[in-house]
């Protein structure tokens, strides 16, 4: 079971009391107090166990006015006194910490605080009576410690709103049964900071597993996961048909209208990055695909696709079955060879023979297979384009980068990562202004 851990910062101020409720409305018989900690132990810790903790921070000044058992010279008992009159089982503990007034000090108490939690906790935190801007270096330094202990997860941000009943000199005139401050509660902050580190890390790295934990067991985590997948994988006909980006457009539009407000800017970010995939518009799809992982850093997806790319182009272009692995192996060694002349078609053709050699294929199939073979190399040899795309783009890429990158740069005269995001840009850019650009797959001619 995970370990519950309540966390405050004692302030300075000689606090007056008052009757705090949770809740949009006081019950009536709330007890006046001094220390909105109280309430909020009472509230959260009352049946905690021995292994939990309640942990309050203590600059030296908080310790010696608020703290100690005859707390402001006597005028009231401190926290301290007051925490073990509720026989808790559970253990309190007060922490020093210093002021947090230079650079020095604010680390020490991110060290501190931080130290003193365990991977799984879950936290409980109040920030009425703190000091200074002390709430807010230990909120941020929750969040850190989100990502670095595992499993830690907020369950309440507590604040008693006490200055609504006014400044001190006019609350000392309010009756004490009529003081009554409501307390907030502020989990959304910790929430807003989840999606400002899922927005983040969506939006820089593509990576959506933060993003989608915010939507569990929803078909938009579904879909959200199986468009990230499609990347990561490096899944070329998912991309080029955008089956998963469909399927995220649709989850997208079926989105509730009241989803967290934190929420809707996410999925703007999504719906502008899903726009450029549309069912049906494979070349388009695969130029939304090479970009999509060229901004999210993903190189080696992006080298693979384009080079695919490429492939699959020239085949739509042609009309032909650009998913068919035998037309892909003709056209894919068609494009690595300058001329028909050095083009070996046995390279192509030789499994094929082995299977007629093993009785799995006629002997007429194999000839239609080789006919077939020798239409689509006629055909890719005298586009108009096949040159320069062979010289130029696909030789090199596949070459100089694409074969780096899959060999892991073991090889002679590998590149360095930022020579190959360079030549990923190169030939991108060549093959989408060159090619595509002049030679859409619109007017390419008809098979008559």
């Amino acid at each position: 079971m995970a370990r519950k851990v309540f966390i405050s910062v004692l302030g300075t101020n000689k606090y007056l009391e008052a009757r705090y409720y949770f809740g949009s409305k006081p019950s009536g018989n709330e007890e006046a107090l001094r220390f909105v900690q109280e309430k909020t132990i009472k509230e959260y810790c009352e049946k905690w166990g021995d292994k939990d903790k309640i942990l309050i921070f203590l600059t030296n000044e908080a310790k010696g006015k608020n703290w100690i058992e005859a707390a402001h010279n006597g005028e009231y008992e401190g926290l301290s006194k007051r925490l073990s009159m509720l026989k808790l089982k559970c253990p309190v503990k007060g922490i020093d910490i210093p002021e947090g007034l230079d650079e020095d000090e604010i680390w020490q108490i991110f060290s501190t605080v931080f130290y003193q939690l365990e991977d799984g906790d879950e936290l409980y935190f109040d920030i009425t009576h703190s000091f200074r801007m002390l709430p807010m270096v230990i909120m941020v330094l929750i969040n850190y410690a989100k990502f670095l202990k595992s499993g830690i997860t907020v369950k309440s941000i507590t604040y008693g709103a006490f200055e609504k009943l006014g400044p001190t000199y006019k609350v000392k005139e309010i009756p004490l049964e009529q003081r009554w401050v409501q307390i907030l509660e502020l989990k959304q902050l910790s929430v807003l900071q989840d999606y400002t580190n899922a927005a983040n890390e969506f939006v820089k790295h593509g990576a959506v597993k933060s993003l989608s934990d915010l939507f569990p067991d929803s078909g938009f985590s579904f879909a959200l996961n199986s468009f990230s997948d499609a990347f990561s994988g490096c899944r070329g006909i998912d991309v080029f048909e955008a089956e998963s980006a469909s399927l995220l457009k649709k989850e997208v539009e079926n989105l509730d209208d009241n989803i967290h407000p934190a929420q809707r800017p996410i999925i703007e970010k999504i719906k502008n990055k899903v726009d450029y995939f549309r069912s049906g518009e494979i070349v388009q799809n695969g130029i939304a695909g090479v970009v999509y992982c060229i901004d999210h850093g993903l190189v080696q997806q992006a080298i693979t696709l384009l080079s695919e790319l490429m492939v699959t182009y020239v085949l739509a272009y042609l009309q032909y079955d650009w998913k068919l692995k035998f037309n892909r192996d003709i056209c894919s060694s068609a494009l690595s060879k300058f001329n028909k002349e050095g083009y070996n078609a046995d390279l192509v053709l030789q499994k094929y023979r082995r299977q007629v050699e093993a009785g799995k294929l006629s002997g007429s199939d194999y000839l239609e297979l080789e006919k077939r073979l020798n239409d689509l190399i006629e055909k890719i040899y005298n586009l108009e384009f096949k040159e320069v795309l062979t010289k130029d783009i696909y030789s090199c890429l596949q070459i100089g980068t694409r074969d780096d990158i899959n060999h892991a740069g073991i090889r002679d005269k590998s590149k360095s990562t930022k020579k190959l995001e360079e030549s990923l840009l190169k030939y991108y850019n060549l093959f989408k202004n060159i090619i595509i650009a002049k030679y859409p797959i619109s007017d390419a001619p008809k098979p008559i």
